[in-house]
């Protein structure tokens, strides 16, 4: 007696493989079936959000600038991030930093 191993990811490829086989002594009783589960498929992975610069937070100070008449609301901002200077932010806080100057006017 031989024994074969074979992985399949659907059984009735097994059966299929079998009767190609066409050898009379394979039977769909002789097919033993275990079902294993399919690895997990990584998640894709997402477009990285457009990342923002110090050069795009400069611009965006400069709307918020020209909408209220000062720099106030900025430096506010940039506070709020415990920084006292653009360049004191840390890149991870760009995006968030960006869109609060968004919501000041700019």
């Amino acid at each position: 007696m031989i024994k074969v191993t074979i992985e399949v990811a659907n059984p009735s490829e097994l059966l299929k493989l079998a009767k190609t086989l066409e050898n009379p002594d394979i039977k769909d009783a002789d097919i033993v079936y275990t079902r294993q589960k399919p690895e997990p498929k990584p998640e894709p992975k997402s477009e990285p959000e457009q990342s923002v610069t110090l050069e795009d937070l400069k611009a965006k100070a400069i709307e918020v600038k020209k909408a209220t008449g000062s720099l106030d609301g900025v430096k506010e901002a940039l506070q709020s991030f415990g920084a006292s200077r653009m360049t004191d932010l840390e890149e991870k806080n760009y995006q968030d930093f960006f869109n609060k100057l968004s919501e000041l006017g700019g």
